[in-house]
């Protein structure tokens, strides 16, 4: 049976339940129990009758059918003298002997749906309430109450964020776009790094860095709420560090536990790749609706902090680095450089309504932030953005 809610308060189901009580004694193996059904409170139409479930002594049965005693008078001479006995008989043998006034009660198994449950936050789930009150017909005063609340989730499919902290110039009075298991205040991936002036639309998240600031990262891999999907096991997490930055040594947590790292120089475990689960779960198991989250920080190279793997200069190119003046990508460069990006104007500067040099620069920023792999053997800026390759490309 099932109850349909359609309006926006509460709603109301009710589902009928016979009682009775053992009219005679039976042993353990026997597979009838008499009652006097004159003395119940069931009605002609609600009556017990085969295929219905009952508990007898905390132990579910099924009526295969309910007929007279037959020829149990001689065993039971009490049924003689009783007003319409009947015979519940059962699919299944009693498991425990049965005494005289042992309560026969009915169970029934019903569902209740909700629909056009309204979920405000993609975070926070709605909850819904539904009370379960059990009285007696034949004495008000006896009742019972249960209360069961089910959270209800938007859909979600399993995802990864990224997201990120200036540790030396932290951003206040913005409520963060992630807070970490430790309770670190985490904002957007988006980062506006100085000496490039972006134009793009601005956002409360959005973090500003410079040369030597310290940036914490924050990894989640969440399980989403599809029971068809979720759990996840066996999850191997793997990262590598932004470009032009350096790994500061011991800041790799795992759910807010501190890592190990590895290596000489000392590197993230996430590197290599690492096994995750969600807290208090077995390794490589992100439970339904749980996340697991790698944190570890990296210091942003520039002038006061020059990048250890910076390529020698050839010719007058210069390679370009986060908060080093204008962006242009060599394709020259890139064939035996980490990649193409160089300091100088790009072709597309003089283009007012394409945006310009501006525009250069946010697109060698977006790609380093990204980490794609610029080498212009397998992955090009041709390749990387044809449609942007022409405009970006050196004078």
């Amino acid at each position: 049976e099932s109850s349909v809610v359609q309006n926006t308060g509460p709603g109301t189901f009710t589902v009928g339940l016979n009682a009775t009580a053992a009219l005679t004694p039976h042993s353990a193996g026997e597979d009838r129990v008499h009652v006097q059904r004159k003395v119940t409170p069931w009605v002609e139409e609600d009556d017990l009758e085969g295929g219905d479930t009952v508990v007898i002594g905390g132990v579910t049965y099924k009526i295969a059918n309910i007929g007279a005693p037959s020829n149990d008078y001689e065993k039971y001479p009490q049924l003689q003298h009783a007003l319409d006995p009947r015979s519940i008989v059962l699919e299944t043998p009693l498991v425990s002997d049965v005494s005289v006034g042992d309560l026969i009660a009915e169970q029934k198994t019903f569902e209740v749906f909700f629909y056009e449950v309204k979920i405000d936050d993609d975070n926070l789930p709605a909850a819904l309430a539904m009370v379960l009150t059990a009285s007696s017909a034949s004495d008000e005063s006896l009742s019972a109450q249960d209360e069961t609340l089910t959270s209800l989730y938007l859909p979600a499919d399993p995802s990864i964020e990224v997201f990120v902290r200036n540790l030396t110039a932290p951003i206040t009075g913005v409520d963060p776009a992630y807070t970490s298991i430790a309770g670190d205040d985490f904002y957007s991936i988006v980062a506006d790094f100085e000496g490039i002036d972006d134009d793009s639309t601005e956002s409360p998240w959005k973090v500003s860095a410079g040369p030597g600031d310290t940036l914490q990262y924050a990894i989640i891999q969440k399980a989403g709420n599809d029971s068809g999907q979720a759990p996840l096991t066996n999850v191997v997490l793997q990262a590598s560090m932004p470009p032009y930055t350096t790994y500061v040594p011991g800041s790799t947590t795992l759910n807010a536990v501190s890592l190990v790292d590895v290596g000489d120089p000392a590197q993230s475990q996430v590197v290599d790749g690492i096994v995750v689960q969600s807290p208090g779960n077995i390794a490589g198991t992100i439970s339904i609706n749980s996340l697991a989250e790698v944190t570890f920080q990296v210091q942003l190279q520039g002038a006061s902090s020059p990048a250890t793997q910076t390529p020698e200069p050839e010719a007058d190119l210069m390679p370009w680095k986060f908060g080093m003046g204008d962006a242009c990508w060599n394709e020259t460069w890139a064939e035996t450089h980490d990649h193409g990006w160089v300091m100088g104007p790009c072709v597309g500067a003089p283009l007012v309504e394409w945006g310009g040099q501006n525009q250069c620069n946010s697109i060698a920023q977006n790609q380093f932030e990204q980490g794609l792999d610029l080498k212009a053997s397998m992955n090009s800026m041709k390749t990387v953005d044809p449609s942007n390759y022409n405009l970006v490309a050196c004078f």
